[in-house]
């Protein structure tokens, strides 16, 4: 029995046509990132009308910059406005040169970028994109990978106006105690001014377990732990209290989002602002079993 185990699986697949009963997703799904995204670019960023769309050469990658292209479409024609957008730029995993991509974006009269690739390949992407000098013709960056690792790594060559998606911010969410305490603890034991979001996973899934173990008064029969995990059971996070969807399993909660700034400062970087939506109103209707359509 899986239920606790799909903590990094945020393509649309595992609650949709490959659903599984015995599989609860302790994470947001990419279309709620995503649809944050695009309301951050429409609301904080309104005459951005030329996009980019860099990510990597994989189907969920892929499916993310569809999102995001159709989400903010549909935002700007509520406002009467058009938007614009490059054709998707494929990037390959392990990428060392990314000259090639750099200058189709140079070629578009793009204002804003879309992206989705991660570790090493966004460092390398992002440097080799600010000797180049294009992000200085960029007014905004939406981000699914940038997390606080590669902003320390990145330092003065973040792009600009750099909204990302965080598994959690502690910044966001001090009036959730556990998450105060858990964050102090982490600074303490590593000497570091960062907390990673993804603790905030390997938090959850213990909460969920023990939450679960008690509801059940310590049975581990799956019927009965899926039976309770799907009964709207309220179960503490470090973001709050969060609640796994009955139909297909999705985990609701709030979805973070961060806007990393370069600074003088360690470790190279700062957030400036944050914010947060809530998952339910973020998040696709149910359809187990069945593929998801944007």
């Amino acid at each position: 029995m899986e239920i606790l185990n799909r903590a990094l699986g945020s393509g649309m697949a595992f609650t949709h046509e490959s659903f599984s009963r015995n599989t609860f997703r302790t994470s947001d799904n990419d279309f709620q990132r995503t649809n944050g995204l695009a309301q951050l670019a429409m609301e904080k960023y309104p005459d951005v009308n030329h996009w980019g769309l860099v990510v990597y050469d994989g189907a969920s990658f892929i499916y993310s910059a569809v999102m995001f292209r159709e989400l903010l479409t549909r935002l700007q024609a509520e406002r009467g406005k058009s938007v614009k957008f490059t054709d998707i730029i494929r990037v390959k995993i392990g990428s060392t040169d990314f000259r090639p991509y750099i200058s189709q974006l140079l070629a578009e009269p793009i204002d804003g970028i879309y992206e989705m690739v991660g570790g090493a390949d966004c460092i390398t992407l992002w440097q080799q994109a600010h000797a180049f000098g294009i992000t200085k013709k960029l007014k905004c960056v939406m981000d699914q990978a940038i997390d606080f690792g590669v902003a320390a790594a990145l330092k003065q060559n973040l792009p600009p106006n750099l909204w990302s998606v965080t598994m959690w911010y502690e910044g966001q969410h001090r009036d959730v105690p556990e998450g105060v305490r858990l964050a102090t603890y982490y600074k303490e034991k590593t000497k570091s001014s960062v907390v990673p979001g993804n603790v905030q996973y390997g938090s959850f899934a213990v909460h969920t377990a023990a939450a679960a173990l008690r509801a059940s008064h310590g049975s581990t029969d799956p019927e009965t732990v899926i039976g309770i995990l799907e009964s709207g059971l309220k179960i503490p996070s470090l973001k709050g209290e969060q609640f796994f969807r009955k139909a297909d399993h999705q985990v609701i909660g709030p979805v973070d989002y961060i806007n990393t700034v370069p600074s003088d400062k360690e470790p190279g970087f700062e957030v400036a602002r944050s914010t947060k939506f809530s998952g339910e109103k973020l998040a696709e209707p149910p359809t187990p079993g069945v593929a998801f359509k944007v």
